[in-house]
């Protein structure tokens, strides 16, 4: 039985590694003022845009009114709001760069990649030396996995810029697409030779040299702690090194570190809760783990997955088949969970018959 959680436990990690980066960051139940703050933020910005409306009332030809604006409606994801400000102002104003990218910018974010890329090329043909469109044209094409094109556009900075971070960071992520590992890593190191507080390629490297099964990745982490102190992605990544190492001790420690900074972080939660039930052998531990992971999200049929398990380590198989049939209600193909279920049936009948 343990075997098939085995398995699964190994797929859902790489699958959340390879994810996680991109996801945002959420605010913990404890963090009231973080909270307020936001709220606070939000009204101000909407007295912000409630002023330039006035202002651009009163004066419709200004294109800087439209351009700020739109800068406001994109904090609140009014993409709509800011596309129609920003092509306001490309109308008075085609020849400003900074209206064409962040209109470039907005296409973009709304999967309109054509558009984007259209507003880029003129950026450039106005100034065939604008790094920044260059930057930008350089990473819609690494997003469409036109690796080539995005390189090309990313030598063209360098030939402008040779100390530009940016396009040090991009080439990396080319090469690290593409699985040259070797030159992903040389690509990265340049970006923070060139930008010691680059949190972005630190993180990167950690990653790569983390597959590698390499010590170093830990320097690198450190580095992303140092320029974002107690970030969650960074304490994460150090804990699960420490995972995949069988550094049970310290995985334990990291994670630890991270659920009093972050209690309610479900894949933290999670990992101890797999370290606990099948390497330290702790079960009443692991059963802690995953249901706070549970309390964190209802939909985490792994944890009950998890949970299941610690129950039919500690011989509750009444609760165990409780977990697995949830998890059978949440995701009915999961394969793992229906021989788990076999095997606690088994001991179930296998108890009665030696009461009888």
């Amino acid at each position: 039985m343990k075997n098939f959680f085995l398995i699964f436990v190994f797929s859902v990690s790489i699958l959340f590694t390879a994810c996680k980066h991109s996801q945002k960051q959420s605010v913990s139940s404890s963090s009231i003022s973080t909270t307020n703050n936001s709220v606070q933020k939000t009204d101000t910005i909407s007295q912000k845009i409630e002023q330039l409306t006035a202002q651009i009332k009163a004066n419709p030809n200004n294109p800087e009114l439209y351009s700020q604006r739109a800068k406001y409606d994109n904090f609140q994801k009014n993409y709509i709001n800011a596309l129609n400000d920003l092509r306001s102002a490309v109308r008075l104003d085609s020849t400003n760069t900074n209206y064409l990218i962040a209109l470039s910018d907005v296409y973009f974010t709304i999967n309109q990649s054509g558009h984007s890329k259209e507003l880029l090329e003129k950026c450039i043909a106005l100034n065939p030396k604008d790094t920044k469109a260059l930057l930008k044209l350089a990473e819609l094409y690494l997003y469409v996995q036109k690796y080539k094109q995005s390189m090309g556009y990313l030598d063209q900075v360098l030939h402008v810029d040779v100390h530009n971070s940016q396009a040090y960071f991009l080439k990396g992520m080319n090469f690290k697409q593409t699985h040259d590992t070797t030159n992903a890593l040389s690509s990265l190191q340049t970006a923070v030779e060139q930008n010691p507080d680059y949190y972005d390629a630190y993180m990167e490297l950690g990653l790569l040299y983390a597959a590698k099964k390499s010590k170093a990745s830990l320097d690198y982490f450190n580095n992303a702690l140092r320029v974002k102190p107690n970030d969650k992605l960074a304490l994460y990544d150090i804990g699960k090194y420490y995972q995949d190492m069988e550094d049970w001790n310290d995985a334990v420690e990291t994670y630890t570190k991270l659920l009093k900074i972050y209690p309610t972080d479900k894949n933290t939660q999670f990992n101890m809760g797999v370290i606990y039930l099948l390497n330290l052998k702790v079960f009443d531990i692991a059963l802690k783990n995953f249901s706070g992971a549970i309390k964190s999200d209802s939909s985490y049929f792994q944890a009950y997955y998890g949970r299941g398990l610690a129950y039919d380590s500690l011989k509750n198989y009444n609760q165990a088949m409780e977990n697995f049939q949830k998890v059978t209600q949440l995701n009915p193909t999961y394969k793992p969970v229906y021989e788990s279920m076999k095997s606690t049936i088994a001991e179930i009948r296998k108890s009665k018959s030696v009461k009888n």
